[in-house]
């Protein structure tokens, strides 16, 4: 229950890397994350109102290319405004380059390179200032905050932190890498590889 809890200030829920190495399909996974902000409320499905902050591409000799990526996803949690989940995604891909592989007898265009994504995850308090800025609210805010508001904070940080971990076991269940949690069921295939029907 420190100053920098109080409103107009960031309470951080997490912060973690994903780092791949090898095959992948970048536009599938591009698009599978794309989908999983949309569905969660923090982006719009049109392109033109989705939060990328930016996008930065560089082709070298060879078709090689690096690619940088930021979003600024941000919603407000239901039934309040006084707090507001934000998610930075930044994606780096360096190295990548197009290939086309043999899976299951069928040959497949794709891309082979680098990507790491790293995400920042945390809950601003009061975004609008309604507390801060009332004239009468803002006299009862350290006794709301100490008695009610702290403690929905933290519940409200664990359901977050939930969300967050979710959007991580999503980006890994697609790449295939190594999880702490059991795997759930993917709607487009591992890596982008359709399997043989």
């Amino acid at each position: 229950m420190e100053w920098e809890n109080k409103p107009g200030h960031v309470y951080e829920v997490t912060r973690y890397r994903v780092k791949y190495k090898d095959v992948f399909n970048l536009k599938l996974l591009y698009a599978l994350l794309h989908e999983w902000a949309v569905e969660e409320n923090f982006g719009d499905a049109s392109d033109q109102k989705f939060p990328e902050a930016m996008y930065w591409e560089r082709r070298l000799d060879g078709g090689i290319m690096e690619i940088w990526a930021w979003w600024r996803l941000a919603r407000d949690p239901e039934g309040t405004s006084f707090y507001r989940y934000r998610m930075d995604v930044d994606y780096h891909i360096v190295a990548m380059k197009s290939i086309e592989v043999v899976h299951n007898g069928k040959k497949f265009k794709t891309n082979n390179g680098e990507v790491e994504v790293n995400v920042h995850c945390w809950i601003e308090i009061d975004p609008g200032g309604e507390w801060r800025e009332h004239w009468l609210l803002r006299h009862f805010f350290d006794m709301m905050w100490k008695r009610v508001l702290y403690n929905d904070l933290l519940a409200r940080k664990k359901r977050f932190l939930k969300k967050a971990y979710e959007f991580q076991e999503v980006i890994k269940n697609y790449l295939n890498l190594k999880q702490y949690t059991p795997k759930s069921e993917l709607f487009d295939p591992q890596k982008g590889m359709y399997p043989q029907e």
